[in-house]
């Protein structure tokens, strides 16, 4: 299976699988993308190879093992995420709304 990056101008990279559905699609866009084929310099990454990765905007998909992430920071991070005595985003953004509209008057 061959894959291909597109672009859009002022819009971020997408990869696409190389088909028929979505060559007919690009077909008919063909003038304001530009179509680069994803090249692997290095060969296919293998299986444990992927957190260490990243696609260059020419289309070269690069292993370096300088990216990979150390496996006990990718612990912590899934203990931080996942720890209930933290608010997320839209509870801290309600619960700090309700305290500007109801402030607590220590007269």
């Amino acid at each position: 299976m061959s894959l291909l990056l597109f672009q859009i101008q002022g819009h971020p990279s997408v990869v696409v699988k190389n088909i028929p559905e979505v060559n007919a699609r690009l077909w008919k866009i063909k003038h304001l993308v530009e179509i680069t084929p994803i090249t692997f310099p290095q060969g296919p990454p293998q299986e444990g190879d992927y957190g260490a990765t990243f696609l260059k905007e020419n289309g070269e998909f690069v292993v370096s093992p300088r990216l990979q992430v150390d496996s006990a920071r990718i612990e912590e991070t899934a203990k931080f995420i996942g720890d209930e005595s933290k608010m997320d985003g839209p509870t801290l953004k309600k619960q700090l709304r309700l305290r500007w509209l109801n402030p607590v008057n220590l007269d």
